[in-house]
């Protein structure tokens, strides 16, 4: 692994991890801003349908209750107050339905669509049997039964009593003879039970208890024998009492058939229209609304299922899933933020070591470099990056000094034997001065003077071209190593400067992840509002139950003062109290998921701030490797141009070997020129000449050395004779 990065690009490994991050902190942000969204449309849902409905709801059933209650109110009381309580109520109970008709479009269950529209078709008619059952009460028709006996029955039986009493007024007027003693016995009776029975009926009209339906029966059997027994006493009756008698006979057949009519119509539900109208029209349709609104009741007589049951479940559902894709996301938050550090932390810890450790040896070896320590070996120059390439053209620069070193060595040891050679040559020379002094003064002065310079010169010059040659070359290859080494710390600086560029462009994207991060903290923290909102919904909610509540008691108390006729008002308000504590319940738990999300979202937003210190952290770090980079990139074009400098010497230096090798060639010239001037001696020469042939011989073969090799302290002729003379 590490060899396979150590064969890669210092830019490539940069991009590599700087793709790594931002592509972690992409996906982070990526995520984050999809699960925020979704968060924030599930809010959205809860606030703008959600809630509205399930609080809508809540007030259509409990403005439902309350027409109810106030209706029967007005129908006990007959106080004009309950009227306009009810209009009140359906004011609010219209108005909640118009919002209730514009969330339906946004309804996602067709068969919660389907119920609201019965049900606002049911609420039409629902009113319409109230102002129906309002309208006929406190009318003579409102009480059939009170109505026929009120119309019928009851003046017959004043008619008859008036008639019965007009009898016993006369009668006191009579002479009390026993006979009609017993005939004014007999009209009390008649007139006691008429009495009696008449009021037993109005009783029985009134409670409808069969009890009272019994006792009516005695006081009119009773009066109907009294009638018959006067009607066995006719001769004791006056004219006038005669007529009354007859006028009695007549209403009480008359009346003999309505007390049957008014106990069947007593029986019936109809004998009390209003309520007969709420039980029969109002009530079911009550119901049925209740039913597609609250849910049918179930064994335990709790109701589910409706239209407000669906939205509450769902309202606590979304509750629910919210706080879940909340804490998801949270975790989420924190496993990223941990990968993002673990990998930051190993990128960061990878691309320096790789980076840093071979430029610290590459320095550490130049330095022995520049100490004069060719051992070193370089190992750097076996990567296969840009420090790799820096490597390899220090390590040729190594051969090259080592190579001039071995040169030049090579050179001291051919000078030195030279140097012997000239040492020998020296002896032979002078060993022929003296054989030869004849022969030499023949030629003369000049010619020996001429010959010695000429030689002196032709040795020089080959000489100095050979050095001079090797010195040219020695500078080619200084040169052309000088202009690698540029070439390379040229090649070092541009790396240096795409580095900078490169960790410049990874502090614009970690900025830019601080900007995306700061926003979604903002995102955030609108969350944290959007569920404090909900919170005052709920507080709403449990308002209205509260409300609810309040309403079932004062229909609880309204109900006992009914009486019997208030049994139902009272079972509907045990109803609207169990509804209303059902609502207080399900609130306080939307409350308690409200509060978890509020908790949630403040950690989300604690762990979105955590997460934006790092990148400014992050920002820091890379700031500082910048500065680094750039005095980096400084010392290496100092390098750069110091070996520019060095490569312009050296150039200089093959100029000016040029030039010496070009009066290297002019002293051959001269050379032999004189050497022709000697040539013009040669007939004298003649005789030196092979006496130098016998010389050069000698030298060859160094007999002149051995001649005197017994002598180990020998170093040439002018050792020699400074030797003797000591």
């Amino acid at each position: 692994m590490f060899k396979s990065i150590a064969n890669t690009g210092i830019r490539t490994r940069l991009l590599g991890g700087f793709a790594l991050i931002c592509g972690l902190l992409a996906a982070t942000v990526i995520y984050t801003v999809a699960a925020v969204s979704d968060i924030s449309s599930r809010i959205r849902t809860v606030v703008d349908q959600r809630a509205p409905v399930a609080i809508a709801s809540t007030e259509l059933v409990g403005n439902l209750y309350s027409t109810l209650s106030t209706l029967r109110g007005y129908l006990l009381t007959g106080d004009a107050q309950g009227k306009r309580d009810r209009a009140a109520v359906w004011a609010e109970l219209d108005r909640t339905a118009a919002a209730v008709d514009r969330m339906a479009e946004g309804f996602s269950s067709p068969q919660n669509k389907t119920n609201w529209s019965e049900a606002r078709t049911l609420m039409a008619e629902f009113r319409k049997a109230q102002d129906k059952a309002e309208a006929a009460a406190f009318t003579p028709s409102a009480y059939p039964a009170s109505e026929l006996l009120a119309k019928e029955a009851a003046p017959l039986i004043s008619a008859m009593f008036a008639e019965i009493t007009g009898m016993i007024d006369e009668e006191e007027a009579l002479e009390a003879t026993p006979p009609r003693k017993r005939l004014l016995k007999t009209f009390a009776d008649v007139r006691g039970n008429l009495a009696a029975a008449g009021s037993q009926l109005r009783l029985y009209v009134a409670s409808g208890e069969a009890a009272d339906r019994d006792k009516f029966e005695k006081p009119l059997a009773t009066f109907r024998a009294a009638l018959a027994s006067v009607g066995t006493q006719t001769d004791l009756l006056t004219a006038r009492q005669a007529t009354a008698y007859r006028a009695i006979v007549k209403a009480n057949e008359a009346f003999i058939p309505l007390p049957q009519k008014i106990f069947a119509i007593r029986q019936t539900p109809q004998w009390n229209m209003p309520v007969f109208i709420l039980s029969t029209e109002a009530a079911p349709r009550a119901a049925r609304i209740l039913d597609l609104l609250d849910g049918r009741k179930d064994a335990d007589g709790k109701r589910s299922g409706g239209l407000k049951s669906d939205q509450q479940s769902k309202l606590a559902d979304d509750a629910r899933s919210v706080a879940d894709a909340v804490e998801r996301l949270l975790l989420l938050q924190w496993i990223l933020l941990a990968a993002a550090l673990a990998l930051g932390a190993t990128i960061a810890i990878l691309v320096a070591r790789s980076i840093t450790r071979p430029i610290i040896e590459l320095v550490s070896d130049s330095a022995r470099l520049s100490g004069g320590d060719t051992s070193v070996e370089f190992r750097t120059a076996e990567r296969g990056d840009e420090i790799g390439v820096v490597s390899q053209a220090v390590a040729k620069f190594r051969d090259n000094v080592i190579a001039q070193q071995r040169a030049a060595a090579s050179l001291a040891r051919e000078a030195e034997a030279r140097e012997a050679a000239n040492r020998n040559m020296e002896g032979a020379v002078e060993e022929f001065r003296a054989t030869s002094r004849d022969l030499l003064a023949l030629v003369g002065e000049n010619a020996g003077t001429m010959r010695q310079t000429a030689e002196s010169l032709s040795g020089i010059a080959n000489h100095a071209t050979s050095q001079a040659a090797s010195a040219a070359t020695t500078s080619e290859q200084t040169a052309g190593n000088v202009q690698t080494v540029a070439a390379a710390a040229e090649q070092l600086a541009g790396s240096i400067v795409e580095i900078g560029r490169q960790i410049e462009l990874s502090n614009t994207t970690v900025r830019s992840a601080g900007e995306v991060t700061a926003r979604s903290e903002s995102e955030i923290e609108g969350l944290a509002h959007a569920a404090q909102s909900i919170s005052s919904v709920v507080d709403l909610i449990q308002a209205i139950a509260a409300q609810t509540n309040l309403l079932a008691l004062n229909a609880t108390i309204e109900a006992a003062r009914a009486g019997e006729a208030g049994r139902g008002f009272a079972v509907v308000a045990s109803e609207v109290k169990a509804l209303a504590e059902q609502t207080r319940k399900a609130t306080q738990e939307i409350a308690q998921h409200i509060v978890a999300i509020q908790n949630a979202t403040g950690s989300a937003v604690a762990s979105v701030k955590e997460v934006a210190t790092a990148m400014r952290r992050i920002d820091e770090v890379t700031a500082a490797i910048a500065s680094a980079v750039e005095e980096q990139g400084a010392a290496t074009r100092e390098i750069s141009q110091n070996v520019q400098m060095a490569a312009t010497g050296t150039q200089t230096l093959a100029t000016s070997i040029g030039a010496v090798s070009g009066a290297i060639a002019e002293t051959n010239r001269s050379a032999d020129e004189v050497m022709g001037a000697a040539n013009h001696v040669a007939g004298a020469a003649e005789r030196l000449a092979a006496e130098v042939q016998a010389f050069f011989v000698r030298l060859r073969t160094g007999p002149m050395d051995r001649g005197k090799s017994g002598d180990a302290d020998y170093h040439g002729p002018e050792r020699r004779s400074g030797r003797n003379a000591a």
